[in-house]
């Protein structure tokens, strides 16, 4: 029994996260899917955007956003085969990078980073109110 549940484990993992060639302009497959805003409901909340440009977005409450004077936080990201994001961003005047894990199960998307798993919605129409503040 252990053996069929551990041989689902790798044919389903090797299904989600297959390595696909990339060539200098190509396209991965995984772009068209991310792109687009997203919100959190576990284990937390939060409302992320990921652009064409690959640029992204993690969009901050009032109360977050007053203390670090702003609405956003501003990253670049790219994409791996490997369905790895690396994310580059500025924090206190330094150059910072993340390693995040993606998945998607059925229609969320899910972002593993040191072990714990964010899961996310599409998020359709305006921000929440509690992100859409000026």
């Amino acid at each position: 029994m252990k053996t069929i549940r551990l041989l689902a484990v790798l044919v389903v993992s090797g299904t989600l996260f297959a390595p696909s060639a990339l060539g200098a302009n190509a396209q991965h497959p995984v772009n068209d899917r991310l792109l687009g805003r997203w919100e959190e409901y576990a284990p937390s909340d939060g409302v992320v955007q990921f652009d064409p440009d690959h640029s992204m977005r993690f969009y901050l409450t009032k109360e977050e956003g007053t203390k670090k004077n702003m609405r956003w936080i501003e990253a670049k990201w790219t994409l791996t085969s490997r369905n790895v994001i690396r994310l580059r961003y500025f924090a206190n005047r330094k150059l910072r990078t993340r390693t995040i894990k993606l998945a998607f199960k059925n229609d969320e998307l899910w972002l593993t980073e040191k072990g714990k798993t964010s899961r996310y919605r599409r998020l359709n129409g305006e921000l929440p109110a509690q992100y859409n503040w000026q």
